[in-house]
């Protein structure tokens, strides 16, 4: 079972998704890069794109035009499938909303046929070597289990860089985590190796640590003091605080 239930619903994250946008569009030259020399399927054989982790469609549906658009260089009568798939708890009526919009005011191209498909990118979502590109923007992070590894005084098992007084994560509790990790990446990379076409192509991009700095840095400190408050405030019982790990 994932871990995570999905993003809030009604377009919420199409309307706060710039930041996941801008990291995605950083990359745009080495999807570009990479269509110019990759293999293309025979003529009447369609181009399969597939997304892992789309939410309700906003950016994915951005990325997806680029990745036609280039194709569409190379062979401009091309067809085109492009699948949309993240878990069964997404909104799947907004991805279908955007779709359905972005086809009617022609911002979709001519055969391109989009569809969708739910279910963890942990576990296959394709049929074997049946998908030319296939790209994760932002959610790879997501681990599918939560290692049984308490973290009862912090939302995530990484502690706050600067350290903050008072927090500590015990190395077995840090070792849980990585080796959660280590598992999902190679159930993810097994999978996209089933389904990727020979000189097919795999996109991950992901927040990450650099000698001097991390992505998440201030992040969840914000996030643990708002809980905090909660707590204080009586309206977030303290036990459950203490159970609450994000799950990355």
């Amino acid at each position: 079972m994932p871990t995570t239930m999905g993003m809030k619903g009604d377009g919420y994250y199409d309307r706060h998704s710039t930041a996941q946008l801008a990291s995605m569009q950083l990359v745009f030259d080495w999807i570009e890069n990479a269509i110019a020399i990759m293999p293309l399927p025979p003529a009447l054989q369609s181009f399969t794109v597939l997304d892992l982790g789309s939410s309700e469609g906003r950016n994915a549906l951005i990325a997806m035009n680029w990745i036609v658009e280039k194709v569409r260089q190379r062979r401009p009568d091309q067809i085109i499938q492009t699948i949309y798939s993240d878990l069964p708890s997404n909104n799947f009526n907004r991805l279908f909303l955007n779709l359905h919009e972005a086809r009617t005011a022609g911002r979709i191209p001519a055969n391109v046929y989009a569809s969708a498909v739910a279910g963890s990118f942990y576990e296959p979502l394709m049929p074997p070597r049946s998908v030319h590109w296939a790209m994760a923007f932002n959610a790879l992070l997501w681990l599918d289990e939560l290692p049984a590894a308490p973290v009862p005084d912090f939302v995530v098992y990484r502690r706050p860089h600067p350290p903050r007084p008072g927090l500590h994560v015990p190395p077995e509790t840090a070792d849980a985590f990585a080796r959660q990790a280590d598992r999902d990446l190679v159930r993810f990379l097994q999978r996209r190796a089933d389904e990727l076409t020979p000189g097919g192509k795999l996109l991950i991009v992901s927040p990450g640590d650099a000698a001097e700095q991390r992505l998440a840095d201030g992040l969840y400190d914000v996030l643990n003091d708002a809980c905090l408050d909660l707590v204080a405030a009586g309206r977030l019982p303290r036990p459950r605080y203490e159970r609450f790990t994000m799950p990355l």
